[in-house]
């Protein structure tokens, strides 16, 4: 069975580029680096075992033989969804500030606080680090 992981343990291990990022967000949101997550079954889709019912278990004397149990379940399969976005800049706004990488480096922080919020920035992070198959 696969262990649970912080969502801030889990960041950790995938985003090796940029580290300070997830400190960052975990101080905007303390409950990120709380939850603990089981990573997917198949990557981008998750099978879970719902328990409906449990029956057969009973009180017994001290040293008898204890009832069987039944438990009824059923399968269920949830897709993992991404989000995410691209964004451009000219060639002449991005010389002034020495080049895309460094004009992207200075609004970063704006970009995800202003477009998805501080959830989305944390899985934006997470899954820009990670690598799935085309």
């Amino acid at each position: 069975m696969a262990v649970a992981q912080t969502l801030k343990e889990i960041a950790l291990e995938k985003a090796k580029k940029r580290p300070e990022l997830v400190d960052y967000l975990t101080e905007e949101a303390p409950i990120l680096a709380l939850l603990k997550w089981i990573p997917a079954t198949h990557g981008l889709w998750n099978v879970e075992e719902v328990l409906d019912e449990i029956s057969g278990a009973s009180f017994t004397d001290l040293g008898a033989p204890l009832p069987t149990m039944q438990a009824e379940t059923q399968l269920r399969q949830t897709y993992v969804s991404l989000m995410g976005g691209e964004i451009e800049v000219s060639k002449d706004k991005a010389a002034q500030f020495g080049g895309a990488k460094q004009y992207f480096a200075r609004r970063e922080n704006a970009f995800y606080r202003q477009a998805f919020g501080w959830e989305y920035r944390f899985f934006l992070i997470f899954i820009s680090n990670s690598s799935f198959p085309a």
